[in-house]
C-alpha cells in the first residue's frame, strides 16, 4: 500500500510492499523515489494494493487503482477515481473510499452522479467509490445503485441511500448513539441529529446505543456497549456485540449474531415471531451464560459447518458461574456439545442429539428429544435423559440420574453415593463405587453392583443383575420385581453373596466364568443364604466360609459346605444334595433326593431326606437320623447317636460309646469300638457290636447277633428263643465248645475261643434254652 499525501514540501513514497508503484503527471515513481511538488494540478495513480491519497492545493486527478482505496481530494476541483470493486459493507471494510472528513465546511455528495461539491473542497468528480465519509459541517450525502457506506460525521447530516445494501456508520462516535430507521432520524453521538432514508444497516459505536430498524430487512451491530437493538419486522440480523445487549428482532426469520464476547446474564435477547437463528460469527467455541425458550430463538448454529462443529460453553469469568442454560425449544446446529464448565449449572439439551458435560460443580443436566451423552463431572450433579437413548454419566460425588423416554438408557453413577432410575425403555445401570440406589423399568434391565452397599430395584421384565469381584455384601437389598430374574457373574472367580432369601424376587443365580462353574461364597460372618426360590446354574458348591451360617439349598443337585462356625445346612428338592457342616456344631437337613451328609468336626445333628441317605458325623458326638429309604449312617468318633428310619438301613457307630437305633426295616447295626448300645427296632435286623461292652437289642422279629473277635462284655437284653440268632462264625467253633452258666435269670455264654474279657449275656433268659439252634 502506498500513501500519497500532497505537501508543500519534497514528498518521497512510503510503500507497504518495495513492488509498489505510482504515477504522478505521468512519471513512474518506486519506493524510496523523491516525488516532485504535489502542490499543483497533480494526476496521481495508485498502486494495484490498498493505497491511501490525500491531494493538496489545486485540481487534482486522484485515481485509486486496483484495491480498496481512501481518496481525499483537498482543495480545488478534483477528479476522484476509486476501482470498479463493489461488495456488501461490513464494519472494518473499506472498499474505495473517498474521504471529506477534513472538512469543516458542509459537502454534498452525490454518487449517482459522480460529484462532490464543498465551499472548502470545491468541486470533485467522483468514479467508482463506495464509500463516502463526511466532515464537520451539514453534509448531504447520496448514495448510487451500489453497497454503500456513509459515516456523516458531526453535524446534522442527510445521508440517503439507494439501492443495494446501504450502511450508516457511527463506529467512531464519542458516545452512544440512536438511530431509528424506521422514522429516519438518528443522534450522531457528536451532537449532530441526522436524517438517514434508504439505510438497510446500521454500525453503532462503542458505547451504549439504541438502534432500530425498518418492517424490511435490516442489519444493525451495537458494536461495544450496552446496546439496544429492535429489528421490528422482516428478516433482520443483528450483532450486539460486546457489553450486556438488549436484542430483539420482532417478526421474520431473523439472524442474531454473537462473535468471541458471548451472551452473558447481561444479555437480554427475544427473537419474536418467525424462525430466528442465533448464529456464532467467532472463531472458537460459542459462551452462553442464559439461554431458556422465552428467547423466542428456534436455532443456534455454532460452528462454520457440519463437518467444523464448535462447542457451546458456560462462562468463566475469573470465579464459578452457575449458567443457566435451557434448549429445550432450540435445535442445536453444527454444536459439538455443550459444557457448563465451572460452577452449578443447569443445562437442558435442545431437539436434536445432545451431548452435555456438567463440568466442576453441582449441575442440573437434562437431555433433549433426540440421543443425550451426558457427564455430570465433579459435584453432586442431577442428571435426567431425554426422550431418546441416553448415555448419564454421574462422575464423582453423590449424583441423581434418571433415565426418560422409551429408548436405551446407561447410567454410570460413578464414585459416590447414587441414585440411578431407569427410564421406560431397556436400561443399563451402574452404580459404580458407593452405595448406590438403582431402580429399574418396565423393560429389560441391566443392573450393575459394584464396591459398597446397594440397594437395587430392577422392576417389571426379565432383568439382569451383574455382580462382580466384590459380590453381594451385607447390608445389599435386592428386589427382581416381575418376570424371571438373573443375578449374573461378572467376575473372575467365585461368586460372593453374603445374604440370600426369596424375597429377593430373582429367580436365577449364574455363577459362570468363561463357561466354567463357580462357587458361590460367604464372608467370615454369620450368613443367611436361602435359594430355595432360586434356580442355581453353573454354581459347583455353596460354600459359607466362617461364621455361623444359615445355608439352604435350590433344587436341582447342590453342594453346600458351611465352613468354620456353627452352621445350618438344608438340602431341598429331588437333586442330589452334599451337605458338609466343618468345624463347629452343624445341623445338617437333607433333602427329598439323595443326600449325603457330613459333619466334620463338633455336636452335629444330621438328618436324612426321602430317598437314599449317606451321613456321616465326623468327630464329638453327633446325632444321625435317616429318611424312609435305605440310610447308610456312620458317626465317626464321638459318642454318637444314629437312627436309621425305615427300610434296609446301615448304622455304624464307629469309635467311642455311641448309641444305634436301626428302628424299622431290615437293618445292620455296627458298634464298632466302645461300649454301644445297638437297638435293632422292627423287622430283621443285624446287630454287631464291636470292640467295647455292648447291649444289643434285636427289637421285634427275627434278628440276627453277629460276634467277632475281641467282643468284649456284650449284654443281649430282649433275646427270642427260637427267633433270634447269634452268628459266631468268626470263631469257626461248635455249639459243644461253649460254657453256657446260668447266672441268677441271666444266662452267660463264654468259650475259650472267644479270649479272656468275652462273654455273652442273655438277660432275663434260662440256659436251658440255649442249644445250637440259636
Amino acid at each position: 500500500m502506498a500513501t500519497i499525501m500532497g505537501t508543500e514540501l519534497s514528498d518521497r513514497i512510503t510503500p507497504t510492499f518495495i513492488s509498489d508503484q505510482v504515477e504522478i503527471d505521468g512519471v513512474p515513481y518506486s519506493a524510496g523515489d523523491p516525488l516532485p511538488d504535489l502542490t499543483g494540478n497533480d494526476t496521481i495513480s495508485a498502486s494495484e494494493f490498498d493505497d491511501v491519497i490525500v491531494g493538496s492545493s489545486g485540481n487534482d486527478t486522484l485515481a485509486g487503482g486496483d484495491g480498496n482505496d481512501i481518496v481525499t481530494g483537498g482543495a480545488g476541483d478534483d477528479d476522484l477515481y476509486g476501482d470498479d470493486t463493489e461488495g456488501l459493507i461490513l464494519p472494518g471494510e473499506l472498499i474505495n473510499t473517498v474521504d471529506y472528513s477534513a472538512n469543516t465546511a458542509a459537502v454534498f455528495v452525490d454518487l449517482v452522479a459522480g460529484t462532490a461539491t464543498s465551499t472548502e473542497s470545491g468541486n470533485d468528480t467522483l468514479t467508482n467509490f463506495s464509500h463516502v465519509y463526511g466532515g464537520a459541517g451539514n453534509d448531504t450525502l447520496n448514495g448510487d445503485e451500489n453497497d454503500n457506506l456513509f459515516k456523516g460525521g458531526a453535524g446534522n447530516d442527510i445521508i440517503a441511500g439507494s439501492d443495494g445494501v446501504d450502511v450508516v456508520d457511527y463506529s467512531t462516535a464519542a458516545v452512544g448513539v440512536s438511530v431509528d430507521l424506521n422514522s429516519t432520524t438518528a443522534r450522531d453521538g457528536q451532537g449532530g441529529s441526522d436524517t438517514v432514508s434508504g439505510i438497510e444497516a446500521v454500525i453503532g459505536s462503542a458505547f451504549h446505543d439504541t438502534l432500530s430498524g425498518t418492517l424490511l430487512e435490516d442489519l444493525l451491530s451495537g458494536g461495544a456497549g450496552n446496546d439496544v437493538l429492535n429489528g421490528p419486522d422482516g428478516a433482520d440480523t443483528l450483532n450486539g456485540g460486546a457489553g450486556a445487549d438488549t436484542v430483539a428482532s420482532g417478526a421474520g426469520n431473523d439472524i442474531i449474531q454473537v462473535g468471541a464476547e458471548g451472551i452473558s446474564f447481561g444479555d437480554v435477547l427475544d427473537g419474536g415471531a418467525d424462525a430466528d437463528t442465533l448464529v456464532n460469527i467467532g472463531t472458537g467455541n460459542l459462551e452462553i451464560a442464559n439461554w431458556s425458550a422465552s428467547n423466542n430463538i428456534e436455532t443456534i448454529n455454532a460452528g462454520i459447518t457440519p463437518t467444523a462443529p464448535l462447542a457451546i460453553v458456560g462462562f468463566e469469568e475469573g470465579v464459578n458461574v452457575d449458567n443457566l442454560l435451557d434448549f429445550s425449544a432450540t435445535n442445536l446446529l453444527n454444536v459439538d456439545f455443550v459444557d457448563g464448565v465451572a460452577g452449578n449449572d443447569t443445562i437442558t439439551g435442545g431437539a436434536g442429539d445432545s451431548e452435555i458435560f456438567g463440568g466442576s460443580g453441582n449441575d442440573s443436566l437434562t437431555g433433549g428429544s433426540g440421543k443425550s451423552t451426558i457427564e455430570g463431572g465433579i459435584g453432586k450433579d442431577t442428571i435426567t435423559g431425554g426422550d431418546s437413548d441416553n448415555l448419564l454419566d454421574g462422575g464423582a460425588d453423590n449424583d441423581i440420574l434418571t433415565g426418560a423416554g422409551t429408548g436405551k438408557n446407561t447410567l454410570i453413577g460413578g464414585d459416590g453415593n447414587d441414585t440411578l432410575t431407569g427410564g421406560d425403555g431397556d436400561n443399563t445401570l451402574d452404580g459404580g463405587a458407593g452405595n448406590d440406589s438403582i431402580i429399574g423399568g418396565d423393560q429389560k434391565d441391566v443392573i450393575i453392583l459394584a464396591d459398597g452397599v446397594d440397594t437395587a430395584s430392577a422392576g417389571a421384565g426379565d432383568d439382569t443383575i451383574q455382580v462382580g469381584n466384590e459380590g453381594l455384601a451385607a447390608g445389599e437389598a435386592l428386589n427382581g420385581g416381575d418376570g424371571v430374574d438373573t443375578v449374573e457373574n461378572i467376575g473372575t472367580g467365585d461368586l460372593k453373596i453374603a445374604s440370600w432369601n426369596s424375597t429377593n424376587n430373582i429367580e436365577r443365580i449364574s455363577a459362570d466364568v468363561g463357561g466354567l462353574e463357580q462357587a458361590i461364597v460367604g464372608d467370615a460372618t454369620a450368613n443367611i443364604l436361602d435359594f430355595s426360590a432360586t434356580q442355581l446354574e453353573k454354581v459347583s458348591s455353596i460354600n459359607g466360609l466362617g461364621g455361623n451360617d444359615t445355608i439352604t439349598g435350590s433344587t436341582g443337585d447342590t453342594n453346600i459346605d458351611g465352613g468354620d462356625g456353627n452352621d445350618s445346612l438344608i438340602g431341598i428338592g429331588f437333586g442330589k444334595n452334599t451337605l458338609i457342616g466343618g468345624i463347629g456344631n452343624d445341623t445338617l437337613q437333607g433333602g427329598d433326593g439323595e443326600n449325603t451328609l457330613e459333619g466334620g468336626a463338633g455336636n452335629d445333628s444330621l438328618t436324612g431326606g426321602d430317598e437314599k441317605n449317606s451321613l456321616d458325623g465326623g468327630a464329638d458326638a453327633d446325632i444321625l437320623t435317616g429318611g424312609i429309604k435305605e440310610d447308610n449312617l456312620f458317626g465317626d468318633s464321638g459318642n454318637d447317636t444314629l437312627s436309621g428310619g425305615a427300610e434296609k438301613d446301615t448304622l455304624d457307630g464307629g469309635a467311642d460309646a455311641d448309641i444305634l437305633n436301626g428302628e424299622a426295616g431290615e437293618d445292620a447295626l455296627l458298634g464298632q469300638a466302645g461300649n454301644d448300645s445297638l437297638y435293632g427296632g422292627a423287622d430283621k435286623d443285624f446287630l454287631t457290636g464291636g470292640a467295647g461292652d455292648d447291649i444289643l437289642d434285636g427289637g421285634a422279629d427275627l434278628d440276627t447277633f453277629i460276634f467277632e473277635s475281641g467282643f468284649g462284655l456284650d449284654q443281649i437284653p430282649s433275646f427270642e428263643n427260637g427267633v433270634d440268632y447269634i452268628d459266631l462264625k468268626a470263631f469257626t467253633t461248635t455249639f459243644d465248645a461253649l460254657t453256657v452258666t446260668q447266672s441268677g435269670v441271666n444266662t452267660i455264654i463264654s468259650s475259650a475261643v472267644f479270649g479272656t474279657g468275652n462273654t455273652i449275656t442273655l438277660v432275663n433268659f434260662s440256659e436251658t434254652n440255649v442249644d445250637g439252634t440259636d
